[in-house]
């Protein structure tokens, strides 16, 4: 079944690495096709007005337009040529240069919509040469605002080929395994770590917790967090039997959060040598705040 995954372009060297990364997912995903997009600006609607009238901005604002497209020609080429030397037939790859009007993040997302793709792949320090605090306004923005296309960050040189995913008996968790089996599915030789993070009463409440608190946070983490993923199991592997995936491919894991879950799951990505993480989008709301979990391990 053909994949489709839309890859943020830019001259970074963030935007590149992401690039390789989707290009590494053509080992593990079958059919996969690539839309290579460059987002720039639009022109000043003040100067393309003025210019219907006026020679000299006229000719500045073709000055600008033809930059631009030379820039957007020059990127998405070089992007087109990395895919097609890495052995990418070329009908699978697509290009355009999109000139954003609600910002970067925004209308990258209402085009992976509207084309109906499934899934946005960019640099973990966005599509500039402007850093931001954190991951980068671009990345983050995409995370925080894309609240039905799943999207990859990439935040180094890496290769999807070992997977830890992320389980809390959420049904944000069954979605983003939902996400990983349909693009995988059905699964070459490879192996899958679910892996569970006991959660502590401070990952469910804010204030200070205290030594008497003991038997309180016992019975709380007890009654909702492991009766909720022994219930969960079940759908996971019928989710991934559905998928094509065999029992013996998947392992899953119950570890105990001695800081966060947050840092456990970071810990255990760096212990086990994973070089990709999943995560569902809890707390997402129509705001788009990705949660406390998530928005943690992105940053880590």
């Amino acid at each position: 079944m053909e994949k489709k995954i839309l890859i943020a372009l830019d001259d970074s060297t963030h935007a590149r690495f992401a690039l390789k990364y989707a290009l590494a997912a053509s080992d593990l995903i079958d059919d996969l096709h690539y839309v290579l997009i460059y987002a720039h600006p639009k022109l000043s609607e003040i100067m393309v007005e003025e210019a219907r009238t006026n020679h000299q901005v006229r000719r500045e604002l073709d000055h600008m337009a033809r930059k631009q497209r030379e820039i957007a020609d020059a990127l998405l080429e070089d992007g087109r040529a990395i895919l097609v030397q890495g052995g990418i037939d070329g009908a699978r790859i697509s290009t355009a240069a999109l000139a954003y009007g609600q910002g970067i993040a925004k209308d990258l997302i209402l085009y992976a919509e509207n084309h109906r793709l499934d899934a946005i792949v960019a640099g973990r320090r966005g599509i500039s040469s402007l850093q931001s605090f954190f991951m980068g306004s671009v990345s983050n923005n995409l995370v925080l605002q894309s609240l039905e296309i799943p999207v990859w960050v990439v935040g180094a040189k890496v290769t999807p080929k070992n997977i830890l995913v992320a389980v809390d008996g959420r049904e944000t968790a069954l979605r983003a395994l939902d996400h990983l089996a349909f693009m995988l599915g059905p699964p070459r030789n490879m192996n899958l770590t679910l892996v569970h993070m006991r959660p502590r009463l401070r990952d469910y409440c804010e204030f200070d917790i205290e030594a008497d608190s003991r038997e309180a946070e016992t019975r709380i983490v007890e009654t909702d967090a492991s009766g909720c993923v022994d219930a969960f199991y079940p759908k996971v592997e019928a989710k991934l039997k559905e998928f094509g995936f065999d029992p013996d491919q998947v392992s899953f894991k119950k570890l105990e959060t001695l800081t966060t879950i947050a840092s456990g799951i970071v810990k255990e990505a760096q212990k086990g040598d994973y070089d990709t993480i999943v995560l569902g989008r809890r707390g997402a709301d129509p705001h788009g705040f990705t949660g406390r979990v998530s928005h943690h391990v992105l940053n880590s």
